[in-house]
C-alpha cells in the first residue's frame, strides 16, 4: 500500500506529469507532437517519459509513445479521482443542504455546475442570479416549492414582455402566498391569460425548486428557514434527465390553473 500511494503522489505533484499522461490517453503521438499538446518543455518531457516507461506506464513503438494498459488504469483512475475530489470541494460548503436522498445519480455529476452562494455583501446572489437566467430563457418549465418573488418577476417580464414559453408546477402552498400578495397575484394572472404560459397545482410539498432552462438544468436549495444558500446551474446530461423525469411526474399529479383564482 505505501508502494501505491508514493506512486499516486508521484504523479499528482506533478502538473507536466498529470498532463502528459492525460494526452496520450488520446492516441499515441510523436515527441514532437506530445511536447505541443502537453505544453511540456523538451528536456522535461524526455525525463516524464523515462519516467513512465521505467514504470511501464507508456511504451515507445517506433517514433510514438503510448499508453500501456496499466498506464490506461492509472490515467482513468487518477482523473476520476480528480473529478471526485473537485466536485467535494465545490459542494463541500452546500451539501447538507441538498436532498440527496432524492437525488440518484452519483454527486461527481455536479463537480462541472456553475454555483452561486450567499455572501455578506449580497445575501441574495442566488435568488438574483436565477432571476437573471430567467430572464433570457426562451423555454422554462419550473417547479417550485418555495416562493420566490425574484422568480416570478422575471418570469412576468419575460412573458408578458416577451416571447418566452413559460410552464410551471407550484405546490398549493406557493400559490397561496402568490394570491394572498396583491402584487404577485396580479402578475401571476397576466401571465396565465397568455397562450404560452400554463400553471399546475401540485397539492402536497417536493423537495425541489428546480428548473429546466432551454437546455440547462438549474435547482436552487435552502436552509431550514427556507434562506437561499446556493443556485446550480449545468448542462449536465444526467443531472438534467433527472430532472426531467421529476418535472413530468409531478406535472402529471397536478391541476391546471385557473385564471380567474386570481381576481378579475
Amino acid at each position: 500500500m505505501d508502494a501505491a500511494r508514493e506512486e499516486i503522489a508521484f504523479l499528482a505533484r506533478s502538473e507536466n506529469r498529470v498532463a502528459v499522461l492525460s494526452t496520450l490517453d488520446t492516441e499515441p503521438l510523436g515527441r514532437a507532437e506530445l511536447q505541443q499538446q502537453a505544453a511540456v518543455e523538451r528536456v522535461t518531457l524526455g525525463r516524464i517519459l523515462s519516467d513512465f516507461e521505467d514504470r511501464g506506464w507508456v511504451r515507445k513503438t517506433g517514433r510514438e509513445y503510448a499508453l500501456t494498459p496499466t498506464g490506461e488504469m492509472i490515467v482513468g483512475d487518477f482523473e476520476q479521482l480528480l473529478t471526485t475530489v473537485t466536485a467535494a470541494q465545490k459542494l463541500d460548503s452546500v451539501v447538507q443542504w441538498l436532498p440527496t436522498e432524492e437525488m440518484p445519480f452519483d454527486l461527481r455529476h455536479l463537480g462541472s455546475a456553475d454555483i452561486t452562494l450567499p455572501d455578506k455583501t449580497d445575501p441574495a446572489a442566488p435568488t438574483r442570479r436565477a432571476g437573471q437566467r430567467l430572464q433570457t430563457t426562451e423555454n422554462v418549465r419550473i417547479l417550485m416549492s418555495v416562493i420566490v418573488a425574484e422568480v416570478v418577476e422575471a418570469c412576468w417580464a419575460a412573458t408578458v414582455n416577451g416571447d418566452q414559453q413559460f410552464e410551471a408546477v407550484f405546490t398549493a402552498d406557493v400559490l397561496e402566498t402568490i394570491r394572498a400578495d396583491p402584487t404577485m397575484s396580479t402578475k401571476l394572472r397576466e401571465m396565465l391569460i397568455l397562450d404560452p404560459v400554463t400553471v399546475y397545482r401540485f397539492e402536497e410539498d417536493f423537495p425541489f425548486t428546480m428548473g429546466i432552462l432551454d437546455n440547462i438544468a438549474a435547482f436552487g436549495v435552502t436552509d431550514d428557514e427556507s434562506l437561499p444558500r446556493a443556485y446550480f446551474e449545468t448542462g449536465n446530461k444526467v443531472v438534467r434527465d433527472w430532472m426531467e423525469e421529476i418535472y413530468n411526474q409531478h406535472k402529471q399529479g397536478a391541476v391546471q390553473v385557473d385564471p380567474e383564482e386570481f381576481g378579475a
